[in-house]
């Protein structure tokens, strides 16, 4: 990865600029180990995970705060949408809706592991639930539909923008093999893990891009070796669940708490991601990530908005010094998942001490 370097190097100097020291994580989120007897099934429903024992979410500054520095102190064990501590990318800052934004879109997500799996849990509030653009075969296009989509650095090594040679891919070469991005949607086509009438909805996932080929194989979620893994492992990886009324059914958002008159709409992505995947993707250190969520407004789907956690607002691979202060391709930018022991998600369990982390 010397070359990458070197290049870029030169690219600053003959622009009379420097590069800033690499940084990071902007922001932590502590994954929490599923406590004894507590295991959770991939099927939508959330009254399996233990959500009154999150302590804390994990909150940015004000936006644009957290992009300006290189490094937050961000930390807790799940995070929380808000308007005004992310980066949005791709529509206008601000742009939620016609509506009242709150009934528009909200999500509280939240992880847990265990052995084998990474866990996943967002709980979306959304008045207009879109899974109909993407009409791919294996619905390899997510980002058309309501969603979310995940960066990993399985090493936490990547201290570069990721696709400075091969944009809009990942670079296959050190240090970005094990870099890898996930991308999960809802869609119509394909057949829900529960029956519709109780509020099942088709939903997919898969590799976007990778560093390591092989785990992306063709690109089209058909093959591969990330669904290739999938389809061995037991039961579903993915599912996804609409609910009419979402305070019936006790979901925890502080938007329905303040606003008790209201009915929120909604529904939730569930999905685990199996360790091992690419070499270093294991829960014995910290991997590198970031997180940004998707909201499809429009019924052409001309209006898509995508909201990064750790305040990204750019998606150009970021080569230059001013692409990399705002780019989400530019590894310095995302937090980090730290895994511990310490305070096991259910059983007997005490308060936290957040700074031994």
């Amino acid at each position: 990865m010397i070359r990458k370097k070197v290049v870029l190097s030169l690219a600053l100097v003959s622009l009379g600029l420097t590069m800033a020291a690499v940084a990071g994580p902007k922001g932590v989120i502590i994954v929490r180990p599923l406590g004894v007897g507590v295991s959770i099934t991939i099927d939508g429903n959330f009254d399996d995970w233990p959500l009154n024992r999150f302590e804390q979410p994990s909150v940015q500054p004000l936006f644009p705060e957290g992009q300006d520095q290189e490094t937050t102190d961000a930390r807790g064990d799940y995070i929380v949408y808000d308007p005004d501590r992310v980066g949005f990318f791709n529509t206008a800052r601000g742009v939620v809706s016609e509506d009242d934004p709150h009934l528009d879109f909200e999500v509280n997500t939240y992880f847990a592991y265990d052995a084998e799996y990474l866990y996943i849990l967002s709980i979306f509030i959304d008045d207009e639930i879109v899974g109909y653009h993407d009409v791919s075969d294996f619905g390899s296009q997510p980002y058309l539909n309501d969603g979310l989509e995940f960066f990993f650095d399985a090493k936490n090594d990547s201290d570069d923008s990721i696709s400075d040679i091969q944009f809009p891919n990942i670079d296959d070469v050190e240090p970005n093999v094990d870099d890898f991005q996930i991308g999960a949607g809802l869609n119509d086509l394909f057949d829900a893990v529960v029956p519709e009438n109780q509020g099942g909805f088709g939903v997919v996932m898969g590799i976007i891009r990778s560093g390591n080929r092989d785990l992306l194989g063709s690109g089209n979620f058909g093959d591969g070796s990330f669904q290739e893994t999938m389809n061995a492992t037991p039961g579903p990886d993915i599912a996804a669940r609409t609910f009419a009324d979402l305070r019936a059914v006790g979901a925890p958002n502080v938007v329905i708490a303040e606003n008790p008159g209201l009915t929120f709409r909604g529904y939730v992505i569930e999905l685990r991601v199996k360790f091992g995947l690419v070499d270093g993707f294991t829960p014995d250190h910290a991997v590198g990530f970031t997180v940004f969520w998707r909201d499809v407004d429009d019924s052409s789907g001309g209006s898509i908005q995508f909201m990064d956690w750790a305040q990204s607002t750019t998606a150009s691979g970021g080569t230059t010094l001013a692409q990399s202060i705002t780019d989400i391709f530019y590894a310095p930018n995302w937090g980090a998942l730290e895994f511990n022991t310490n305070n096991p998600l259910g059983g007997e369990t005490g308060t936290v001490d957040w700074d031994l982390f």
